[in-house]
């Protein structure tokens, strides 16, 4: 009987622990890495899925200073962006080949829900920020990110 109860007590621990570890995470829902950029440790919700993608950072209303999300495609092309559903302003960072081709500072997301950002831009990887984050990084057009 003791040893049934030690058992449950340890399952019921075990599942806070895990809890209060998925709480602490800074994105749900979607695989997240760890990165560095600039000295700055930064915390990436990967978005690789069409659904991921699509649905972006849209519907929150904050993330932490140190978090964004890295948006992967398949191939290099042309991907517009959108603030459709955004609760914050952001900063958002076209890549090519792990190299900034674009920075657009201080998107609001107040009076920019229906226009497009980075339609002509070739890019495989973007970065989504809070606002002021690139400008923080020091980031530049033709900087080097190693985010894989």
């Amino acid at each position: 009987m003791r040893k049934t109860i030690i058992f449950t007590l340890v399952i019921i621990l075990a599942f806070f622990i895990l809890l209060l570890f998925d709480y602490k995470l800074p994105t749900k829902g979607n695989k997240t890495m760890e990165a560095e950029i600039n000295g700055q440790k930064v915390f990436l919700e990967i978005a690789d899925s069409d659904a991921s993608r699509e649905k972006g950072l849209s519907q929150r209303k904050e993330i932490c200073s140190n978090c964004g999300m890295l948006f992967i495609f398949a191939r290099e092309g042309k991907y517009s962006f959108w603030m459709k559903d955004m609760q914050f302003d952001i900063d958002i960072i076209w890549m090519l080949k792990n190299k900034i081709v674009k920075i657009e500072k201080n998107i609001s997301y107040k009076n920019q829900q229906n226009k497009n950002f980075g339609i002509d831009i070739v890019a495989d990887k973007v970065l989504e920020f809070n606002t002021g984050f690139s400008e923080k990084l020091e980031l530049k057009e033709g900087d080097s990110l190693n985010v894989n």
